[in-house]
């Protein structure tokens, strides 16, 4: 059998093509739009992929021309709309690039509540991995 040379990703960091002239700056939740798979600052439409590892400056540019590294797993502390300590393991949506929520029909599940600091400070416990839990009836 012969030896097969792979490329590693180490760790919860990853990388992604950056949407034509879009910027994506240090700290901001990271979405992958649906129809392209490219990386811009999240939008209620896309898939939530983490948070950005640096500020990466796309515009101008083409699609694809720089890659935004993104934070995939971990803890973040996040300012969360109307959260309370009785919010623990509540699932939390991005409503834009710095706007989270517990409102499931706002945008991409991010993650779930995993400490509360005050309220509307909590710290989340995110995975771009994760799948948004079922709505409850």
């Amino acid at each position: 059998m012969a030896e097969v040379i792979r490329r590693y990703e180490l760790g919860d960091i990853g990388e992604l093509p950056i949407l034509a002239n879009t910027d994506i700056e240090e700290g901001v939740a990271v979405g992958v739009t649906s129809a392209g798979g490219l990386a811009r600052p999240v939008d209620p439409a896309d898939k939530f992929a983490g948070f950005a590892e640096r500020t990466v400056l796309n515009n101008p540019g083409s699609s694809g021309d720089k890659r935004v590294r993104v934070i995939e797993r971990g803890h973040i502390q996040l300012a969360v709309t109307s959260a309370a300590i009785t919010d623990y393991g509540a699932p939390v949506y991005a409503d834009g690039p710095n706007v989270f929520t517990l409102n499931v029909a706002d945008g991409p599940f991010v993650g779930y509540i995993s400490r509360f600091i005050s309220t509307g400070l909590v710290i989340v416990r995110f995975d771009a991995q994760l799948t948004a839990p079922a709505e409850e009836s």
